[in-house]
């Protein structure tokens, strides 16, 4: 199991403020089945922007705004952006 293992699952909002349309439907629809992945087995979770630039830099009101799209809670998203993005040491980009 993830949780086992030390493995934290990244929410990644980037494309939820750049893609439109279709795009940005699959998007939700991919991050709300993680989602209830992560609630079942209860491995950690991060949120994160993976900014480019300043202006792709996000409050964490906006960010909790943008993770209530695909269905996580206040308190969920508390606890994912209080949780550090590398918790295994180095981060392995997933396909």
């Amino acid at each position: 199991m993830a949780a086992d293992h030390g493995v934290a699952l990244e929410f990644d909002l980037q494309p939820l403020v750049h893609l439109r349309g279709w795009p940005r439907q699959r998007v939700l629809q991919s991050h709300a089945r993680l989602l209830r992945l992560q609630r079942k087995y209860g491995f950690p979770a991060t949120v994160a922007t993976n900014a480019r630039s300043m202006l792709d830099l996000r409050s964490p009101r906006e960010m909790a705004a943008l993770t209530r799209l695909f269905g996580m809670g206040e308190e969920e998203t508390l606890r994912a952006l209080a949780t550090p993005p590398a918790l295994s040491g180095r981060r392995r980009e997933v396909p």
